[in-house]
């Protein structure tokens, strides 16, 4: 067998049709992280009579002249054949060592362990019960047989990239938007309704030229949650290098001339109720009710009015999202939202309208992405979390990083230059 560079349509032939191909993986998705800095190698495993058995897109970064390759969410191979396993990663050794490289990290994309599935609607128990995934570790100590070491969780979880636990829903079984609701939890369901209420929409951003509101979203929830690096520019490459039918850019607003119409409409109707009510002493009761009714609307009016002093324009931006579909799958995978917007269940309305164009396409999967929570030492994260769990599915545990070390003197020396560096910035 031979490794090799090979064309980057090759390689996302391979990925799209392979079990354990996903997006970040994908040739579209190199490219997207070669604009962060980083350089993509697109490498593939051959037999000695050509069919392709594996692929994997290394990304190098340079520093001092020597290169860091990671490999994230691959290699995409037959983690259970053994034989292609060890060959593919002897020859991903020698591919960094003859490029220079002190080292090279793999995160296979391979679950340990998954949550127990239980429905949405019904409650889950706060002690998680998993099911472990014996072939998958089994493939583990393969790699460890050839010489790359598992890296602690607790350094790698705190970096978003890499992710290792996930949540995801089975929606293969789902065929139309009455059984999507019903795979809700009471919660998540009157959220929704309650966004269809207000005139919540959902609109799909197709122009370069409408990404500067949705990007903000972004931007100001990044910056919230210490990803500081996502700038404007980073949502425009990202959108350039996915396709429409790949990424799905998608924004919930608030018609706030529609809002002020529906408005006024309801508490007209309830004026005209109470007028019918008003001398009728048996009556009382109602007329307490509709008073109430009354009063509510009135905030909201007057709440309204609030709003388009903080917009010149007809609609108010809420929350917007990033989904990636490939293959079968759907991935949550960017999101923001204005917290002072959060009555009107914004990221509640894009979630539905994103599960419900996945069913529509006929994917099996819906991926929420990496999550974390009170399970797995992330509080902060949890409110994320039960937002996520109101859909359905399950958590994920998934392999985490394996590092391989081509050159350790080296590599030693280098990350002490770094530290010294971090410490001067300082």
């Amino acid at each position: 067998m031979q490794l090799t560079t090979i064309e980057p349509a090759e390689l996302e032939h391979f990925v799209e049709h392979h079990p354990y191909g996903n997006f970040v993986q994908s040739a579209p998705n190199a490219k997207r992280i070669a604009h962060l800095g980083w350089r993509p190698h697109y490498l593939g495993l051959h037999t000695n009579d050509g069919r392709l058995v594996a692929t994997a897109v290394l990304y190098e970064w340079r520093t001092l002249g020597h290169s860091e390759f990671e490999c994230l969410q691959g290699p995409v191979v037959d983690y259970h054949n053994e034989k292609i396993l060890k060959e593919l990663l002897t020859e991903l050794k020698k591919y960094v060592k003859a490029n220079r490289g002190l080292s090279l990290r793999l995160q296979p994309p391979l679950v340990l362990r998954h949550q127990s599935s239980t429905p949405a609607s019904r409650p889950i128990p706060t002690d998680l019960s998993f099911t472990d995934n014996q072939p998958n570790k089994q493939a583990l100590a393969t790699l460890i047989q050839c010489g790359f070491k598992p890296v602690d969780t607790n350094r790698t979880d705190p970096n978003a990239r890499y992710v290792r636990w996930f949540f995801s829903k089975d929606i293969s079984a789902i065929h139309d938007q009455t059984a999507l609701r019903a795979s809700f939890d009471g919660k998540t369901r009157s959220c929704i309704k309650g966004a269809t209420k207000y005139g919540v929409s959902v609109r799909e951003i197709t122009s370069p030229h409408d990404l500067t509101s949705f990007a903000q979203l972004l931007i100001k929830t990044g910056l919230r949650r210490g990803f500081s690096g996502r700038d404007e520019r980073f949502y425009r490459q990202l959108f350039q290098a996915f396709s429409r039918q790949q990424a799905w850019f998608l924004i919930a607003e608030l018609d706030l001339v529609g809002y002020e119409t529906r408005l006024n409409s309801q508490l007209q109707q309830l004026n005209i109720q109470r007028a019918t009510l008003a001398n009728d002493p048996d009556k009382a009761g109602q007329v307490k009710e509709l008073d109430n009714q009354r009063s509510a609307i009135s905030r909201r009016l007057s709440r309204h009015q609030q709003l388009r002093t903080e917009t010149t324009s007809n609609t108010l931006p809420l929350a917007a999202a990033i989904f990636v579909y490939f293959d079968d799958e759907v991935v949550y995978f960017l999101s923001g939202s204005d917290d002072r917007y959060s009555a009107f269940y914004g990221p509640y309305a894009l979630q539905y309208e994103a599960m419900s164009r996945a069913i529509s396409l006929g994917a099996s999967r819906y991926n929420f992405y990496g999550t974390s929570g009170d399970f797995n030492g992330f509080p902060e994260q949890e409110g994320v979390y039960q937002f996520k769990k109101g859909f359905g599915g399950q958590l994920e545990e998934y392999a985490g990083c394996y590092d391989y070390t081509a050159r350790p003197v080296r590599r030693a020396l280098l990350r002490l230059l770094r530290a010294l560096r971090d410490r001067l910035h300082h």
